[in-house]
């Protein structure tokens, strides 16, 4: 993935690659005379428009994102709310296409960090969860629960970040099945600027996938 940023730090243009190199997707961002993002154009390969995110801001606030396939029909709608430090509180998301629908509630602490959050789900195929709680800790470590409708714990997953990367237990306790399964990063390389420039992806202690990526800054 390479992304391109204006001076005062917007996100401009974001390409994702194939394995062989060619372009998978090209995201283009716009922004209102005000700095605030009002377009994400999606393209694919061949540069065919493939989605449009709009967003709107109908209040100081409210936030409203409409998402287009590319011939230009709805296919959702989300409703955010924010604090008025500008942090999201609660969001809504609408698909159009089954009527379903997905909610979700943040919290903070003090010092504006994000502790928590709650999402529910509504009109979901059968075996979804109906309800994801994650609770963040002071030791940088998250704890996320699964629920089914009667409560039911489906999984738990158990995330710490430490020194740029991160680390996921996950329990899969409902159904026929019941594992235990570990996915982490390990960061390889740093650049000058103590950024990472690669890092490891493994799963259960294999490694799965590399990611680099090349930071270029602006003079100061």
């Amino acid at each position: 993935m390479v992304s391109y940023f204006s001076q005062d730090g917007k996100i401009l243009d974001t390409y994702s690659y194939e394995p062989k190199g060619s372009v998978w997707y090209h995201e283009v961002y716009e922004y209102s005379v005000n700095g605030q993002l009002t377009r994400v154009k999606t393209l694919d390969g061949s540069g065919t428009l493939r989605q449009t995110s709009s967003y709107m801001w109908p209040g100081a606030n409210d936030r409203e994102e409409v998402v287009t396939n590319g011939d230009g029909r709805e296919v959702s709608r989300t409703v955010i709310k924010l604090d008025e430090a500008g942090r999201v509180i609660e969001s809504t998301t609408t698909d159009l296409n089954d009527d379903s629908r997905i909610r979700q509630t943040n919290r903070y602490d003090a010092q504006g960090n994000l502790v928590g959050n709650e999402t529910t789900f509504s009109g979901m195929p059968p075996g979804f969860p109906s309800r994801i709680e994650t609770g963040r800790q002071e030791d940088n470590r998250s704890v996320t629960k699964a629920y089914a409708a009667d409560g039911t714990i489906l999984t738990r997953s158990e995330t710490v970040v430490a020194g740029g990367a991160w680390q996921v237990s996950n329990e899969i306790l409902g159904g026929d099945n019941p594992r235990s399964t570990t996915s982490a990063e390990r960061v390889d390389e740093r650049d000058a600027e103590g950024n990472w420039t690669r890092k490891t992806i493994l799963s259960d202690d294999k490694p799965v996938a590399e990611i680099y990526r090349t930071i270029t800054y602006y003079d100061r």
